[in-house]
Order: structure tokens, then sequence, then C-alpha cells
């Protein structure tokens, strides 16, 4: 565990210093960033300390071509679309270090795991603090809970099943709001359809949680 926390900090060291402080980044320091990003991945199974490093690796990386793009955030879209795919490749990478029966259990919780990456999304395309991402995962998991306690009751009842999901959706967009600062508010608004989602932007879900594996 000591060599864990040893590469970690000087892992964040070394991005520090080849980065140096970037210009309106407010966010989590990076260490920490990869370590909420790790937290919420150890929720779903236990890794080894071996996958442990590695990850923590790719997250860091990840981060390091994050900061990379904010020059573009005149383009805020743009912006938002290239950590996605930053992100996405980082998922890649996570496949190489798990097991097979890890990977498939990432699949098989695949709503858990798209809010996993919105939220972790979220913190660098916001910039948000440790306790704004929290509460954010807080926010979506209620949410999800909501829409699959709607989609039980409901299920006989179409037209009522979407009412009740388009309010749970707009329930916690409210809540977001309520997290963020305005200027983190108003990039949300501009880069939100960039942003993975349960939600269909229109009023239900892209993924139908009948479908949702135990």
């Amino acid at each position: 565990m000591m060599f864990s926390w040893i590469f970690f900090g000087l892992t964040a060291f070394l991005l520090g210093s080849s980065l140096g402080v970037l210009e309106g980044w407010t966010a989590m320091p990076e260490a920490q960033w990869a370590e909420f990003s790790l937290g919420r991945l150890k929720n779903t199974f236990p890794l080894t300390e071996e996958q442990t490093e590695k990850i923590l690796s790719a997250n860091l990386q990840a981060l390091q071509r994050s900061l990379q793009v904010y020059p573009m955030a005149v383009e805020k879209s743009k912006m938002a679309r290239s950590i996605r795919r930053i992100l996405q490749d980082r998922e890649n990478e996570w496949k190489k270090v798990l097991q097979p029966d890890q990977w498939r259990k990432m699949q098989m919780t695949r709503l858990e795991q798209t809010l996993r990456f919105r939220t972790e999304m979220a913190v660098l395309v916001l910039q948000l603090s440790l306790e704004q991402a929290e509460r954010l995962a807080a926010i979506h998991e209620e949410a999800l809970q909501k829409v699959i306690t709607a989609q039980k009751h409901l299920l006989a009842d179409k037209k009522k099943m979407i009412e009740a999901i388009a309010a749970i959706h707009q329930e916690r967009e409210e809540e977001i709001e309520k997290v963020l600062s305005p200027e983190q508010w108003r990039t949300y608004q501009e880069t939100r359809k960039e942003f993975p989602d349960i939600f269909h932007p229109k009023w239900g879900l892209r993924n139908p949680v009948a479908k949702r594996q135990p």
C-alpha cells in the first residue's frame, strides 16, 4: 500500500512539474481526481495492488491529456467532446489491466458505469471540487434508483411512466444546478449533450432499465 501512495504522489508531482499551474484550473488536484476515479471503480469490484497502480497511472495520463485541451475552452462543446474521447481511451486502457470477469461485470452494470463516467467527465469539463463531485455522484445514483422504481410500478402505463421519468430528469437537473457555480452551470448547459447519460435527451432512457443486469 505504501508503494502505491509513493507512486501516486510521485506521478502527481511529475504531472504538476510538466504542466505547471494551468491558468483557470480550479478543480480538485490531479492526484485527488485520479484517486476519486479509482474509488468509483473499486465500488464495482476489488483490485489487486498491481491493478491499482496501473489504473492510477492511466487515470493520471488521461488527466494530463485533458488539461492539454483547455486552450480550446472557447469552444466548450469541442473541449467536452475531446475529454469524452480521452476518457473512452482511458477505459480501453483499463480493459487491458482488468481480468475478463472484471470487465464483464463492468458491462453488466452499464447504467452505473455510465453515471460513473458522467461524473468523472463532469469533474474535468466543469472543474469540480471533490465535494461537488461526490454530491453529483449521489444525485446521479438517486435519480437512477427513482427511474428504476418508476419503471417497475408504471410499466403497464407507458404515458405515466414517460411523465414520471421526465419529472425525475427535471428534478435531477435542478439538483445539479444547486451544486454548480453560475459559471459551471453555464458550461454544463453548453456541453450537456456531450455527456453520456441514462436519460434520453427528450424524455426517457437511452438504455432501458428493463435490460439492466443484476
